[in-house]
């Protein structure tokens, strides 16, 4: 049985908190609604802001930008070389990502009365085995941005999915059949000189799925490609 979960937050804003809307449908039949606070989040505008401007800006580099430093250590297929001084690299975007998520849940975990009744709707009226399409539904430009797609409670769900839907626009009340879970992967790999990375690969083919297809990978290539 297919589900539709809208989660509707336009009033309020990070400073002062927002009221929350949740409604459950299924079959076309409202079967849940409730309407809570949310408690401020001043900081995730800001971890939002850190992130997109460090991911913007750092450059895509091709195996022809790749210059290897002298002072570089060979060991066991893999190299390990010493960060640019105020170089920004993926560890730094990987960090950042890391830091909006972790903030993104503390904000709707938290144990403030409002919030843990907003979860409680959700959570007593969606089973874990169920089709269920999560409805983001917000005017606000920040909210819609933050990775709702890794909120934990949505993580609950085996058969979940979530979009993003803008007020002004009019959009289905029907339920949807989720979609198949993503059985092709395309692997991206970047510099391979002195890089086993065939290794990568193998370690990622041994911890996907058994049904789970990794395409003819792109190692190196152009960013054309």
């Amino acid at each position: 049985m297919s589900k539709l979960a809208i989660i509707k937050i336009n009033q309020g804003n990070f400073e002062d908190g927002f009221s929350a809307t949740a409604r459950i449908e299924e079959n076309n039949l409202c079967i849940y609604e409730g309407t809570h606070r949310l408690p401020p989040a001043p900081h995730l505008p800001e971890l939002y802001q850190s992130w997109k401007s460090i991911s913007r800006d750092f450059p895509l580099r091709t195996s022809s930008d790749v210059v290897e430093a002298p002072s570089c250590e060979k060991s066991n297929n893999f190299r390990d070389l010493q960060a640019v001084p105020q170089q920004r690299t993926n560890f730094s975007i990987y960090q950042l990502a890391e830091e909006l998520e972790n903030g993104f849940n503390a904000w709707l975990d938290s144990l403030e009365r409002g919030v843990q009744r907003f979860r409680e709707g959700l959570l007593d009226n969606l089973s874990k085995t169920e089709d269920i399409r999560f409805v983001i539904q917000t005017k606000n430009e920040t909210l819609s941005r933050l990775p709702w797609e890794r909120w934990d409670l949505l993580k609950r769900y085996d058969n979940g999915d979530v979009v993003l839907s803008f007020p002004d626009r009019p959009m289905s009340r029907t339920p949807v059949k989720l979609k198949e879970k993503v059985k092709k992967i395309l692997v991206i790999l970047g510099e391979s000189s002195n890089i086993n990375v065939r290794a990568d690969l193998q370690l990622l083919q041994e911890r996907l799925p058994p049904d789970a297809e990794i395409l003819e990978p792109l190692i190196a290539t152009s960013r054309e490609k």
